[in-house]
């Protein structure tokens, strides 16, 4: 049955409208593939040369860094990696076991691109520096069950986090902890060295540990699976209504009123969905690594037009990544949110207090990591700021009632463009560009430290009257065109 189910796949695929519709663009998207494909074999066959620089064995040099790959990849597999899925309704008349889906599941999710990019570095580079078959043959097995464990491991961290948020963390927690472990002894290379170097020499203790742990991981997966087949499954468990009312902590909005309750609900949506929850998780990668970019070289990102540039970013990355699809993250249900008697403005308040946190909530530890340790001048991170919480905010809200596209939710936010359209890119430009040339302008006419002040006080007024340009404004234009958005909203395809 489990072949019936991967033709019955392949059949849907090609028989899909969208691939004949989109085909000139598959088959550009093929062509670039294949580029990738030569760019990581010749990466693999020239990796000897590139390790020998460093000095010291290639082989050793490689295998010091297994450990940290695997990690990575754990990472990015957790956030990037789609969950494989099964229409099982059209299949309910035909008579197959349970346990026939839950492997064909599993045994689908091993068809991703991270289970075959490492082929195109590790067959090049072991063909050329391992000298006999022998000794290439239990490396690249073992290597093979590190990735089939890191694909079953991703796929379980990723069921586990749909019930609790935190689990999504453990991917992070391990990265970190290999860092900082690395950083005070060396001990995750040197382990590394010997697992690649035990599997080099054979080491059958070691392939038959690596088999085990694929064993285990395939099974938590298929437990999970079996457990939470049945759609009604909840209602045979004594647990609370609350546990699914809200996420944990969303108690603080109560204090809000009707206002703080919109906003918890709203929260509620970005956690608990895939797309939007991989985008919230993916905020402090992209923090941690602009403000490394930035104080590795303080003295040129930190003061003047260039600091107010990548600043920009660093402050108003959280505000674009929700803002995006401001509306459209309800896209699915929005018809329900207008037929009830709401109050919009308070709806519309919720988003932009949600924002404006999300974007208070990347000020502080900025501004311990920028402005106490590397001593950047605060008036810019302070000014910036301000101006993200004021006009940007307002730009971002307008566009956003501009957009009509669908957004499934429980997509993955990687590779996916659905619902994304060209105004997208005119804000993702827009809120860093236009603090940079306002800069530029008023630094020319009246100096640095004047034109910081103008700019926050440009911010603080949109600030001051939110309320004003969200009723007149931004509420006004969504209700001109609501059912326009409505119908689009309604488009399984947009």
């Amino acid at each position: 049955m489990i072949k019936h189910f991967f033709a019955h796949y392949w059949k849907s695929v090609i028989r899909n409208a969208s691939w004949r519709r989109n085909l000139m663009s598959k088959i550009v998207f093929g062509i670039l593939m294949l580029y990738l494909i030569m760019i990581f074999i010749y990466i693999g066959a020239s990796l000897p040369e590139i390790l020998a620089k460093i000095g010291g064995d290639p082989v050793s040099a490689f295998n010091s860094f297994l450990l940290w790959y695997f990690l990575i990849d754990l990472l990015f597999r957790t956030m990037m990696q789609s969950l494989p899925v099964i229409q099982v309704i059209p299949y309910l008349r035909f008579k197959f076991r349970r346990a026939t889906v839950i492997h064909y599941l599993l045994l689908k999710s091993l068809w991703n691109i991270f289970n075959f990019l490492p082929w195109l570095i590790v067959i090049p580079f072991c063909t050329r520096i391992i000298p006999t078959e022998s000794s290439c043959t239990p490396y690249v097995l073992g290597i093979f069950l590190m990735l089939i464990i890191n694909n079953f491991l991703a796929l379980f961290f990723q069921y586990i986090s749909q019930k609790n948020f935190y689990f999504s963390l453990i991917p992070i927690i391990l990265v970190a902890a290999n860092y900082f472990l690395q950083r005070s002894g060396n001990l995750p290379a040197s382990l590394s060295t010997q697992l690649g170097n035990g599997l080099l020499n054979g080491n059958l203790l070691i392939l038959l540990s690596l088999a085990i742990l694929l064993a285990i991981a395939y099974y938590l997966n298929r437990n999970l699976l079996q457990n939470g087949f049945y759609l009604d499954e909840v209602k045979t468990k004594k647990i609370s209504e609350d546990r699914f009312a809200r996420f944990p902590g969303m108690g603080i909005f109560d204090r809000f009123g009707l206002t703080g309750k919109y906003m918890a609900l709203e929260a509620n949506l970005l956690l608990r969905n895939r797309r939007p929850r991989q985008g919230l998780v993916m905020l402090p990668i992209f923090w941690a690594y602009l403000v490394w970019v930035i104080l590795r070289d303080a003295d040129k990102f930190t003061n003047g037009a260039m600091g107010v540039y990548f600043i920009s970013i660093v402050v108003g990355m959280a505000a674009i990544i929700y803002g995006q699809f401001l509306f459209s993250w309800e896209s699915s249900y929005f018809d329900g949110i207008m037929a009830r008697r709401n109050d919009f403005t308070r709806y519309v308040l919720a988003k932009y207090y949600l924002m404006s946190i999300l974007v208070t909530l990347s000020f502080v530890p900025l501004y311990i990591s920028m402005v106490i340790i590397a001593h950047v001048n605060p008036l810019i991170l302070i000014s910036l700021t301000i101006f993200v919480l004021g006009p940007i905010q307002f730009i971002i809200f307008f566009f956003g009632t501009l957009n009509d596209a669908r957004v499934d939710l429980a997509g993955g936010q990687f590779f996916n463009y659905q619902g994304v359209k060209g105004k997208h890119f005119l804000v993702s430009f827009a809120f860093f560009l236009i603090p940079f040339l306002l800069y530029l302008l008023l630094d020319y006419l009246l100096g640095s430290t004047p034109a910081l002040l103008i700019i926050a006080a440009i911010g603080s007024i949109f600030i001051i009257f939110h309320k004003y340009w969200l009723e007149k404004v931004i509420i006004r234009k969504f209700i001109s065109r609501k059912y326009k958005n409505l119908e689009g909203f309604r488009k399984l395809t947009a």
